[in-house]
């Protein structure tokens, strides 16, 4: 990928819904085939008994009257995690929700159209045409009036930003502003 400003006249551009296949260089394989569990943040790695004491510090911190606030990302709702994170509102265990705008807009797209980024979340295929679920999502929100509105006039009926406005948790996201560039013609 380039940045769109530096396009020439006569560069080579692909465009269109299938892509172009990349074949990342080979990496050595000279060490121990699952070092990677080694790491502490390894993906890899069994999380039942980190999992397990988050709860139990979540559950001693609600009785003791404290706020939870969580910070999330977009991967939540790629990896199918959405719906935990929902119920886990709904329990009442967050007060606060911490995120840029892509864990809105991939929440309420899974909401509304079942995907996010275009793929299906209940089998992990792409969808064709999936690439305008995000715009489709934006736009039925803005025409709403915003996420509160979209929930009370029916629009927006499940989903991790459902569960925070009807729970009143505090939501907090952020957008990321990209400059605009004139692109020569």
């Amino acid at each position: 990928m380039i940045p769109l400003d530096t396009v020439q006249r006569d560069d080579s551009i692909v465009v269109g819904h299938d892509g172009i296949r990349v074949l990342p260089l080979q990496r050595s394989r000279e060490r121990e085939v699952f070092s990677f569990m080694a790491s502490d943040v390894s993906a890899e790695k069994p999380k039942r008994l980190v999992i397990g004491e988050i709860a139990k510090q979540m559950r001693e911190a609600r009785a003791h009257g404290n706020k939870i606030l969580v910070v999330a990302g977009p991967a939540i709702v790629h990896s199918g995690a959405a719906p935990y994170l929902a119920q886990i509102i709904r329990a009442g265990f967050v007060q606060v929700l911490f995120g840029g705008n892509a864990i809105a807009v991939h929440d309420v797209e899974a909401a509304l159209l079942g995907t996010s980024l275009g793929v299906a979340l209940d089998n992990g295929a792409p969808i064709e045409g999936g690439h305008r679920h995000h715009m489709i999502a934006i736009n039925t929100i803005r025409r709403a009036g915003g996420l509160r509105a979209a929930v009370e006039q029916g629009i927006l009926r499940s989903g991790i930003m459902y569960e925070c406005i009807r729970h009143n948790v505090e939501l907090v996201l952020l957008a990321r502003f990209a400059t605009m560039v004139p692109c020569p013609m």
